[in-house]
């Protein structure tokens, strides 16, 4: 479509347009205009100025794709987190879903992982699958509802993450 190759309708080689040329000034007596411009030079410049349109041309095109493309180049994580303000030095590091099952690790010490409370929006509490006190991961059930986290800390701070599942997974 953009770069297809135009074919002439008339083909006529360059001795006989040159003479074409002269004799159509030479009747429209039009000899100020006449210059020894060859049809080698029309054609060097015609083809100059198309590819430079073609040159923009494509660099357009590169542009849309790569404007087109761009949102799937960036992970959507499965949920979003809202973090109220606290106390503790409780934060979170990184998360992710694997099998239905929710992974969270948080940075920080001192977590009391014995008094971890998860919440669905209906008032049922679940418990954590597992929780690893070295490198500070919790692990539970996870089937995209929006889930309220407790996590306090032995100073009696509580970190209180919602977690929000994405609407298009």
């Amino acid at each position: 479509m953009f770069f297809r190759k135009k074919t002439s309708k008339y083909e006529m080689n360059n001795k006989q347009a040159e003479d074409t040329l002269s004799n159509i000034f030479k009747a429209c007596n039009i000899k100020e205009l006449v210059q020894e411009v060859s049809l080698k030079e029309i054609q060097e410049r015609h083809r100059k100025e198309n590819n430079s349109y073609h040159l923009i041309l494509s660099i357009a095109f590169v542009f849309l794709l790569l404007l087109l493309i761009s949102p799937f180049a960036f992970h959507k994580p499965a949920a979003d987190f809202q973090t109220q303000s606290n106390n503790s030095g409780l934060q979170i590091f990184q998360h992710h879903v694997e099998n239905s099952t929710f992974h969270l690790t948080l940075s920080g010490s001192d977590i009391d992982y014995n008094h971890i409370e998860i919440y669905t929006s209906d008032g049922e509490s679940i418990p954590p699958t597992s929780y690893d006190e070295e490198t500070n991961t919790i692990t539970f059930t996870y089937t995209n509802e929006e889930l309220n986290l407790f996590i306090p800390d032995t100073a009696g701070n509580t970190l209180h993450l919602l977690l929000t599942p994405n609407e298009s997974n």
